[in-house]
């Protein structure tokens, strides 16, 4: 089963939103724009969290907090779990989580509904004396009577019966949603997702907890503890506490002297009042607690100590290897009956080496793929997104100042998949993407220009201390995101994008006409650059564009052509040379031009 769609209202920073999850979905925006809040909805939903008074967003508590799931691809099994088949409609679960405030005794009440469509059962009733013959007998078949009618759990057996056995009984009416037969806690906690939550600062000593979700616990109730138990030391164990059971009560041959000398003066004194025989006994442990109780792990890099010795890096870096492990393992359990895991993982770049970053998306990718997980990822880091195997899977969090409240813009169809030529953006934005992972700031920014490649990222880097010399306004340098495309046929891949998720954005290239005339650029091959600018014009139609006649470096070597290699190096010096004599920097109108253009709107 999978967490296909999520809405929630009134809650913290949210007034209403609704998203599409994928195997792997990135939150991304600024700082306190909601993406923490969205995860902690989740959390809420799927752990069984209530929410706190504090949860409801500007104190509106004459409305209720909402979380709304819808779970799909449910597994056979998972379908037919007790007390989860009588919500299971077109192999979906609809379900969500209704919070009420009750100010006036600082209380909160939880209900969780299903979406299903109401079922009018001929004969049926909540009452044994008003069912039907039919169906009292059919009850009565399976050990019910009046009394255990009582019981809405026992009367959900019924209906499952009926549902699979008479539906000629049952008439479907119209889509309600109902709390009758919700037991979130022992019906639906046997089938909807595990939910593992890793906080943006949390202590490694949380991520190896034997309890709750930690990661450690996945692993040891998932696969150490099934090892454990096949083997002949653990079978060995159980008969040595049976053995131990019987010399304790005396069933035993070979009995503890001392207890059966307890025992008696107990039952010669008991035997006073009650006509009666004391035993000791010993009650059978639970031996994944007894196992689980002093399991841990610990890290020989040379000197074996407790993971929470090891720097803040050492620490993230185990909990990734953690996640991927019961991931390897679980997908070698393929056909057993494995309970689904969404896994929330707040800021993974924190502590990370730069040089591991793809490393740590792979891992993250991977995890996702799998059948029975699922990752919900907020981030600051263009590392770790994939804007071009999955736009979709990309949701931008925003908030338009302070007190509004949290907005999501999310692609709802991917925009490479209907237009000509797209599977070959797709590819030009991949092989960027592999070089050029910067390219996603785009995503993360409020303004953005798009410029072909690195002389362009070289003379921009140095726009503060142009438009000083030349007086003009500095206010837009610092919220203006230069992004180099890494060549001019990515640019209308990445052009097409942000149009798609309405990020602000302007577009500086050349027209790379080269001196040659209309009729020599009418027979231009198709991979001539020349090519590219009618590619660009149709992905982004509407977007302003600055043109450079030939190449951008015409504009600040108007009088010779630059030539040989080195070209952001040669441009970064061009700007310090122009910096030294800015005469001659205000001679270069079109430069002028399109610094206007980049920073003036």
């Amino acid at each position: 089963m999978e967490l296909s769609k999520i809405k929630i209202s009134n809650f913290r920073s949210i007034d209403r939103i609704e998203f599409t999850l994928r195997n792997y979905t990135s939150l991304i925006g600024p700082n306190n724009a909601g993406k923490s809040t969205v995860l902690s909805a989740i959390d809420c939903f799927l752990n069984q969290i209530k929410p706190q008074l504090s949860d409801w967003r500007n104190h509106n508590y004459d409305e209720p907090v909402i979380i709304e799931c819808l779970f799909t691809n449910l597994q056979p099994w998972e379908s037919t779990c007790p007390g989860v088949a009588g919500i299971v409609q077109n192999n979906e679960i609809h379900l969500r989580l209704v919070a009420s405030a009750d100010v006036a005794n600082s209380s909160v009440n939880v209900e969780y509904e299903a979406y299903i469509r109401e079922e009018q059962i001929e004969g049926w009733s909540s009452g044994w004396r008003d069912l039907s013959q039919t169906i009292k007998e059919i009850a009565s078949e399976r050990g019910f009577n009046g009394t255990s009618w009582k019981t809405v759990s026992n009367r959900e057996v019924i209906k499952q019966h009926l549902r699979e056995n008479h539906p000629e009984l049952i008439a479907a009416g119209d889509y309600i949603w109902t709390s009758e037969g919700i037991s979130i806690k022992p019906a639906l906690q046997q089938a909807l997702p595990k939910c593992v939550v890793i906080p943006a600062v949390s202590k490694i000593g949380d991520d190896l907890k034997t309890t709750g979700k930690s990661p450690f616990n996945q692993l040891l109730s998932s696969v150490v503890m099934p090892a454990v138990a096949r083997s002949e030391e653990f079978r060995g164990l159980q008969s040595a506490i049976q053995l131990l059971t019987d010399k304790m009560r005396g069933q035993s041959e070979d009995e503890f002297e001392e207890i059966r000398r307890i025992t008696d003066l107990l039952t010669e004194r008991l035997s006073s009042i009650l006509d009666a025989e004391v035993i000791m006994s010993l009650n059978s442990p639970d031996f994944e607690k007894f196992i689980n109780s002093g399991a841990t792990l610990l890290v020989n890099d040379g000197h074996t100590t407790s993971p929470d010795n090891q720097g803040s890096g050492a620490q993230r870096a185990l909990t990734f290897a953690l996640l991927e492990t019961i991931t390897k393992m679980e997908i070698a359990q393929e056909g057993e009956q494995v309970k689904s895991t969404l896994l929330l993982f707040e800021e993974p770049e924190l502590y990370i080496h730069p040089h591991l970053m793809r490393k740590l998306k792979s891992i993250l990718e991977t995890i996702g793929a799998s059948n029975h997980w699922q990752v919900i990822s907020t981030t600051h880091s263009p590392f770790l997104i994939d804007v071009a195997s999955d736009p979709m899977s990309l949701v931008l969090v925003s908030r338009n100042g302070r007190g509004s409240p949290t907005e999501l813009k999310q692609l709802q169809s991917d925009p490479f998949s209907n237009v000509e030529n797209g599977d070959r953006e797709r590819q030009a934005l991949r092989a960027t993407l592999d070089f050029h992972p910067t390219v996603c700031e785009a995503f993360f920014a409020s303004r953005v220009v798009l410029v072909e490649g690195d002389t362009e990222v070289a003379i921009f880097k140095r726009a503060y201390e142009i438009l000083d010399a030349l007086e003009m306004d500095t206010s837009n340098v610092e919220n203006t995101t230069i992004v180099s495309c890494g060549g001019k046929w990515t640019i209308p891949a990445i052009a097409r994008l942000l149009a798609n998720f309405e990020v602000p954005f302007r577009i500086v290239h050349d027209l790379d006409r080269k001196g040659r005339t209309d009729d020599e650029l009418q027979v231009a091959t198709g991979i001539d650059p020349y090519r590219a600018n009618a590619k660009i014009d149709s992905a982004a139609p509407n977007v302003d564009k600055f043109l450079v006649e030939d190449t951008l470096e015409d504009l600040l070597w108007p009088n010779s052509r630059l030539s040989g290699k080195d070209k952001p190096y040669q441009a970064w010096n061009r700007i310090s040379d122009l910096l030294g004599n800015v005469g001659e920097l205000r001679d270069l109108h079109d430069f002028e031009r399109m610094l206007r253009f980049v920073y003036e709107w």
